[in-house]
């Protein structure tokens, strides 16, 4: 269980056969809104822009503070735009959702996630633009 307010990050692997340019965005579900509700309506904060360059097997990191208070879930979306007019194909490897620890966190707390965190909500979606 991800504790609220606790710095974070997003971490994974990209491969795209062209350049591309990610956008990540977090939108967050209130502690009254209904599921559905909240995947159409709540607005989709940008967190950042990361380019990456066709050929390369891309690390990247980005840090975020999850929501403090009034916060049932979140959901991590990321957006792909081609760089050029030509068609592409993104990977994503090693996809890490990182919640950081304050030096004030009890260590009787900590342990090892032995599940995968459960997902209620996978899309893609490609638009021509």
């Amino acid at each position: 269980m991800m504790k609220a307010g606790n710095p974070t990050s997003i971490a994974a692997k990209i491969i795209a056969e062209h350049d591309v340019e990610l956008i990540f965005f977090m939108q967050r579900r209130g502690t009254r809104d209904g599921l559905s509700d909240a995947l159409i309506e709540n607005p989709k904060v940008p967190l950042a822009t990361v380019r990456v360059r066709s050929g390369t097997r891309q690390p990247i990191e980005i840090p975020f503070d999850s929501p403090r208070v009034g916060t049932r879930s979140y959901r991590i979306v990321f957006e792909a735009n081609a760089v050029s007019d030509e068609a592409t194909t993104v990977w994503v490897d090693d996809l890490a959702l990182i919640e950081w620890q304050t030096p004030f966190y009890s260590s009787k707390n900590a342990g090892e996630v032995t599940v995968p965190i459960e997902t209620s909500h996978i899309q893609v979606e490609a638009r021509v633009q």
